[in-house]
């Protein structure tokens, strides 16, 4: 399950909608990075891993925008990318299995 939440930053009133999770709970499966170059947080889309005639296949995580943008896991509580201020959970945005 994935839920995504409005995130807002008080100080210089950036947003985005994302899931604030490390993408390692069992029950949900966000992930959530924030681009040192885009200065943006970022939901990536099924980030997990699969398996195809035996061999076992690791998707890895990047920024959508650039093969070679620096990027970490953002987890709430977290700054803001662009102030680096505290970023504030808003509502829940989206939620589906």
């Amino acid at each position: 399950m994935v839920k995504l939440f409005k995130f807002h930053c008080d100080a210089c009133g950036y947003e985005a909608i994302v899931s604030g999770e490390n993408g390692r709970d069992e029950i949900s499966s966000g992930l959530t990075i924030f681009c040192e170059d885009c200065k943006e947080l970022y939901e990536l889309e099924d980030h997990g891993s699969y398996t195809i005639k035996q061999k076992a296949f690791h998707k890895k995580a990047r920024c959508p925008e650039s093969f070679s943008h620096r990027f970490r896991i953002w987890t709430f509580p977290g700054v803001c990318p662009k102030c680096g201020k505290p970023m504030r959970k808003g509502d829940l945005v989206v939620s589906w299995d």
